[in-house]
């Protein structure tokens, strides 16, 4: 019995000074804040987002949201141009109703690609 006492006490003083070398975490420090996160996510919250993230995210965002925009701009001018080649052909029909729509969609359509 008291060499079991002696070993759960040397055991015990092990863990104590592996607590004070560690800041007070059998895994140190960023174990500890793994820990905290874990739990947190176990939860349900979300950890906050550190301003390097929220940047990096931002400026993704951004450059996805530029690059739609320059697709549907390139869209627009294609379908500008497809509804010119249709004016003309409607102006040369005599269709002056659908000459004067569709040129004015061509119009529209070019404008705001260009723009």
């Amino acid at each position: 019995m008291d060499e079991l006492k002696k070993k759960t006490i040397a055991a015990l003083e092990q863990q104590l000074q592996l607590l004070a070398q560690n800041g007070g975490s059998p895994a140190g420090k960023a174990e500890t804040c793994n820990m905290r996160t874990n739990l947190a996510e176990r939860l349900g919250h979300e950890p906050e987002e550190e301003t390097r993230e929220r940047q990096e995210r931002l400026l993704e965002e951004l450059r996805y949201r530029e690059a739609m925009r320059r697709v549907a701009k390139t869209c627009c001018v294609w379908l500008g141009g497809a509804a010119f080649v249709l004016a003309v052909i409607a102006g040369y029909a005599e269709m002056a109703d659908a000459c004067v729509a569709t040129g004015a969609i061509a119009l529209g359509l070019t404008t705001y690609g260009i723009l």
